[in-house]
């Protein structure tokens, strides 16, 4: 009912190590969805399912050849870590549920931007129109998700870390002129920003399953990540009540580090 397998300290096995991982938890999800609100159902699983795609594209790319590509894809983890804990933190089916109409919002406005004479899409855009009329941000900026900024979601959340990691990855995010001295070889930026994408990004995502898995009393899973250079392995339960032997305590990832 949960996985455990020793990841070696390849990248690539960890990465491979989190994506079963993310798969664990969908699979002990649905066995769930039932008991669980529909919206908040609904936007756990999406957003587990955008997290595995990003780590299946980041394994996909070669980081000798495609690392900014993979910075680029490290920011979108750290942002859907901060926006799942600030759905969990409280209010959570409202909150689930405008951030599933505030996608329906932007595609209302693209609806009527290029609305034809087509009756079927009228009646798409009546119905869209009907359904945004629930849409109940917390905040006043239209731009954002519930009115929000991330900044701010981290500080609710306590994820102020994470919203630097996401700061850190945005600077490769933008299209500008920027030289390869980031990327030369034995610099210490260059170690931090491979932390970033290849164990950080992992840790992030664990702590959001412990949450999940905690939440609804999942039976969670195991993941075993080493790291030589510093001589200290993790041994992560994502539901640490169901694994007593392990004698893991709850507390952040930092701690382990």
């Amino acid at each position: 009912m949960f996985g455990f397998k020793p990841y070696s300290a390849s990248r690539q096995d960890e990465i491979q190590g989190i994506m079963e991982m993310i798969g664990i938890h969908l699979h002990q999800l649905e066995a769930q969805k039932d008991v669980i609100d529909g919206e908040v159902y609904d936007v756990t699983v999406f957003l587990l399912f955008e997290l595995l795609d990003i780590f299946s594209s980041i394994s996909s790319l070669k980081p000798e050849i495609h690392f900014r590509s993979c910075l680029v894809l490290a920011r979108g983890i750290f942002e859907d870590c901060i926006n799942l804990e600030y759905i969990y933190k409280k209010n959570n089916e409202r909150r689930a549920k405008n951030y599933r109409l505030f996608s329906v919002v932007e595609y209302l406005n693209r609806a009527e931007k290029f609305q034809d004479d087509i009756v079927q899409k009228d009646e798409l855009i009546n119905r869209l129109r009907a359904e945004v009329k629930m849409y109940a941000p917390s905040g006043a900026d239209k731009r954002i998700w519930d009115g929000i900024s991330l900044a701010k979601k981290a500080e609710e959340t306590g994820r102020e870390q994470t919203y630097d990691f996401f700061r850190q990855t945005s600077n490769y995010s933008h299209a500008k002129f920027r030289g390869n001295i980031d990327f030369s070889e034995k610099r210490p930026y260059l170690d931090f920003l491979r932390e970033l994408v290849y164990r950080i990004t992992i840790l992030e995502t664990m702590a959001i399953l412990q949450l999940i898995a905690e939440r609804f009393d999942l039976d969670g899973g195991v993941i075993y990540l080493t790291n030589p250079e510093f001589n200290k392995d993790i041994i992560w339960a994502t539901n640490p009540k169901k694994f007593g032997p392990i004698d893991m305590p709850v507390r952040p990832w930092w701690k382990w580090w």
